[in-house]
């Protein structure tokens, strides 16, 4: 793939995953400063702590299985970052303060199936980005199918791309579609013939089975020589299909890592600034991939920040609306874009 996001992560070669159960339990310890004599706090970010730990434990196998030489703890950050959703539950086994610090000791049971099919798709995309393994199924053995076919294997190989014709061995799979048919007219009492051909593309992980790209082509050629048309058409369709696709392919993987967007909040609802300051520090503990909070205006019980995240809008606003903050929740009032109004309910 291209130079662009080149990543040098080695997978020296597809193997197995290790026969996990559906679920795993392990006992973990997890810590976290307190900060302003907020011991509340600090329970609950030494509690996710741990948890990211169990997760990551789990993970740290999975990479050394996979022998992925460098980014390992990129892929490591991406997942536990998400810990609580590959959680089932979890016992606190003890739970203290010890000086500046709260430490607990949890019993988790961990979603191993569902880690793994994240870790899976996670290890496909960053892993292998440059030298994916590619599998082309054609939907109709026809010889305009084999001819974009063709032309996209050639176009796939100059990227470096390895292809295979086993689909079990593949990291991406393409399916290809395509249509070819002439008409006439006749102009001044002389025959014009126009060629046109219809592709369709789809393409997508072959372990987390997502849809990675789908795309509709339709171009035409005039011309008398039908076999010429068809080879210049079947080119031209290739092209534009591996630019796509591409394109696709790295747009997928910068998605999987966590892009940086940013949210604007109007925070509806606090009792004063103390609070406002409790709160930015409870998103930047429990909103998954928060990578920054900016602190912009605070006026009359209405708090405004600005959060930088790896996750989309509408992922945020339902994160928010699930979280509890010491015992009060959250409802989204108003949204516009990357913008919203959101109460605190007590």
């Amino acid at each position: 793939m291209t130079k662009l996001l080149t990543i040098a992560i080695i997978l020296s070669s597809i193997c197995l995953l290790p026969q996990l159960t559906k679920a795993e339990t392990i006992e973990v310890e997890g810590v976290a400063v307190i900060k302003k004599e907020r011991v509340d706090f600090a329970k609950k970010a030494a509690i996710d702590n741990a948890l990211s730990e169990a997760v990551s434990r789990i993970t740290g196998s999975y990479v050394e299985g996979r022998t992925l030489v460098e980014k390992g703890t990129l892929i490591r950050e991406t997942v536990t970052s998400q810990s609580r959703g590959f959680v089932n539950s979890f016992d606190v086994l003890s739970a203290k303060r010890n000086g500046k610090e709260y430490q607990v000791i949890l019993k988790v049971d961990v979603k191993n199936e569902a880690l793994l099919s994240k870790l899976d798709g996670l290890g496909i995309l960053m892993g292998r980005k440059d030298s994916p393994r590619v599998y082309m199924e054609m939907v109709k053995k026809d010889e305009t199918t084999s001819l974009v076919r063709n032309e996209l294997f050639s176009l796939f190989r100059a990227k470096r791309y390895f292809l295979t014709d086993e689909k079990k061995h593949a990291d991406i799979e393409i399916r290809i579609n395509t249509t070819f048919k002439d008409s006439s007219i006749v102009y001044k009492n002389n025959p014009i013939t126009f060629n046109e051909l219809l592709v369709d593309i789809t393409a997508w992980n072959t372990a987390s089975h997502d849809v990675i790209s789908s795309l509709s082509l339709a171009n035409k050629q005039q011309g008398i020589n039908k076999l010429e048309a068809k080879l210049k058409l079947c080119r031209k369709a290739a092209a534009e299909a591996e630019i796509k696709l591409t394109t696709d392919f790295i747009n997928k993987w910068q998605k999987e890592l966590g892009g940086n967007t940013k949210i604007t909040l109007f925070l509806k609802g606090l009792k004063d600034y103390d609070e406002f300051l409790d709160l930015q520090n409870f998103f930047m503990y429990h909103l998954p991939l928060t990578k920054k909070i900016i602190m912009r205006d605070f006026n009359a019980g209405t708090g405004v920040i600005e959060i930088f995240t790896g996750v989309r809008a509408v992922e945020f606003y339902q994160e928010i609306t699930s979280l509890d903050f010491s015992g009060h929740t959250f409802s989204v009032e108003e949204t516009q874009q990357n913008r919203a109004v959101i109460n605190i309910r007590r």
